[in-house]
């Protein structure tokens, strides 16, 4: 069987970022929001950041909901 892992379209990407600068890293996180965050939103969050700290060095975990897609092989 063949088979492709393609993203459902109809739900965002989510996406969480953590800062890691410093010899003791910051660990300062976008505030909690009850929906999720979009790349965008992080992203943005990262700029204000960096402008307000100095900050450069982030971990950026970005998520979507994908389906297996199975095709019977022809042999």
């Amino acid at each position: 069987m063949d088979w492709t892992l393609k993203r459902v379209p109809a739900e965002d990407v989510r996406a969480h970022m953590t800062c890691l600068s410093g010899s003791r890293p910051c660990r300062a996180e976008p505030p909690a929001r009850p929906s999720r965050m979009s790349a965008t939103d992080v992203a943005d969050w990262a700029w204000k950041h960096t402008l307000a700290t100095g900050h450069t060095r982030f971990e950026l975990i970005v998520s979507s909901l994908v389906e297996c897609e199975v095709r019977a092989r022809c042999e």
